[in-house]
């Protein structure tokens, strides 16, 4: 892999982490919440199997399941 590859790489892992970061700030005004609160809800989803991965690693997203 070449030098600019890595560093565009770098680039976009970097972006994506500073609009994550934007996100999570402007939920925890949004509702209320702390980051750490935030957090623990999305690992109780996990750990209930309420949510699914669909699509890619790079493009995907998560699914909430609601079961009946």
């Amino acid at each position: 892999m070449s030098a600019k590859i890595e560093i565009r790489n770098i680039q976009k892992d970097t972006l994506l982490f500073t609009l994550i970061l934007r996100l999570v700030d402007g939920l925890t005004e949004s509702i209320g919440i702390s980051a750490s609160a935030i957090d623990n809800n999305i690992k109780t989803l996990k750990e209930k199997d309420i949510r699914e991965r669909a699509g890619s690693d790079r493009t995907g997203y998560y699914k909430i399941i609601i079961k009946e």
